[in-house]
């Protein structure tokens, strides 16, 4: 069966989920009478966050397995699984550097202000910081003040960066280990144990703080974890391509499309009701990282077959070509909200409800702005640097 080169509903979905974790850090908004709302229903990144992560893995296995010819990419040399990480991040990085520097201002300012540091002091610190997240591998410490330094979702990009170099070995475990749709379901199960061993484990980690060490991002925005969400991804499109090119499986959905459509439906349902009331149950955190594992398997696959009217609307080609915006918003929006939130305490001031609302609007348009005049601008440079890469790596 002939695949094409793009999922587009799923592309499109990360416009959705990329504005699900802009909204997630607007806790400025704990200040106005409708705090409340936003932290219980609102306030949830996890799900956003797991989704790219998979996604990642998803997009991974998806395009080494729909192309004629095989990728180098099932190599265990550490230098060239290095090599396999920088090219896949080669395009993004500049934009991480730029949201560095962007973030440099505010990073001095609230360490004068509101830790009392000196101005030499705050600056001093700030360039160590730079330099630490500028290497991306400041998630694999543990550490939050290292993981969230200088532009606090940088994390995010550092532990993509590390499980990206050991994604040739999950590759090369999908295709030689992995067998049949049976095969893929028992490794999809696995894997959650693994994820939920890990969780409980660091979990003791950081609450321990064994060697006298302050671990206290280990379980969140560590790479040894989060890289089990990019084999999750590639098991996940695994599984799809099995489905897809399962001749029965493509019959029983065109001969009952009104189910299908359903459980489109009701997948997305759950989806949207877990993540509105998750903040409300009254479960432990291990018992809602498994449900989010599950949730977010069950959603990425259901949309993924685009069986159903909302995959149908996600592909719509306006909605995908605004989520080719998505990492621009995502790296760039937190300088945003750091900065606009600053300016208003210090210079607007606050006078009631509605002040809440008119700074959501202002980040938001600063946001979308400052993502479109990157992309614009940032082509050129980004051609330069992945010239370099290419001469350097030859890592498809």
């Amino acid at each position: 069966m002939n695949h094409t080169k793009r999922i587009l509903q799923l592309d499109g979905l990360r416009l959705v989920m990329i504005l699900l974790i802009i909204i997630s850090h607007f806790e400025f908004l704990l200040d106005f009478s409708y705090g409340g709302f936003y932290w219980r229903y609102l306030h949830n990144p996890t799900l956003p966050v797991d989704y790219f992560f998979m996604l990642s893995g998803f997009g991974i296995y998806y395009g080494a397995n729909i192309k004629s010819h095989p990728q180098k990419n099932d190599r265990f040399k550490i230098k060239e699984m290095v090599a396999y990480a920088l090219v896949k991040i080669r395009r993004i990085y500049p934009i991480y550097i730029l949201s560095l520097v962007i973030s440099i201002p505010y990073n001095v300012i609230s360490r004068v202000e509101y830790y009392g540091q000196s101005l030499i002091g705050a600056i001093g610190k700030t360039v160590f910081l730079f330099g630490v997240a500028s290497t991306l591998l400041q998630s694999a410490t543990g550490i939050s003040i290292f993981a969230n330094a200088i532009n606090g979702v940088g994390w995010f990009l550092s532990a993509l960066f590390v499980s990206y170099m050991v994604a040739p070995l999950f590759l090369r475990f999908c295709n030689r280990v992995v067998k049949g749709l049976y095969g893929s379901l028992m490794a999809i199960a696995g894997v959650v144990i693994v994820i939920l061993m890990l969780t409980y484990l660091l979990g003791l980690v950081e609450i321990n703080h064994y060697f006298n060490v302050p671990f206290d991002y280990l379980v969140y925005g560590s790479p040894y974890i989060r890289c089990f969400y990019l084999l999750l991804g590639m098991l996940v499109a695994k599984l799809h391509i099995q489905i897809m090119a399962n001749e029965l499986a493509l019959k029983l959905a065109a001969r009952h499309q009104r189910l299908f459509e359903l459980q489109e439906v009701a997948i997305v349902g759950v989806a949207v009701m877990y993540f509105a009331y998750r903040n409300s149950l009254m479960i432990t955190a291990l018992t809602a990282r498994c449900f989010d594992l599950i949730i977010c398997i069950a959603f990425i696959l259901t949309m993924s077959l685009g069986f159903g009217k909302f995959s149908k609307l996600l592909s719509n080609p306006k909605i995908v070509k605004l989520s080719d915006l998505s990492m621009y918003l995502f790296l760039l929006h937190l300088p945003v909200v750091s900065i606009v939130v600053y300016v208003w305490k210090s210079y607007i001031g606050y006078f009631g409800p509605l002040t809440g609302v008119l700074e959501v609007m202002t980040i938001f348009v600063l946001t979308f702005v400052l993502s479109l005049a990157v992309k614009k601008h940032m082509p050129e440079l980004n051609n330069r640097i992945c010239s370099i890469f290419k001469r350097h790596f030859e890592v498809s």
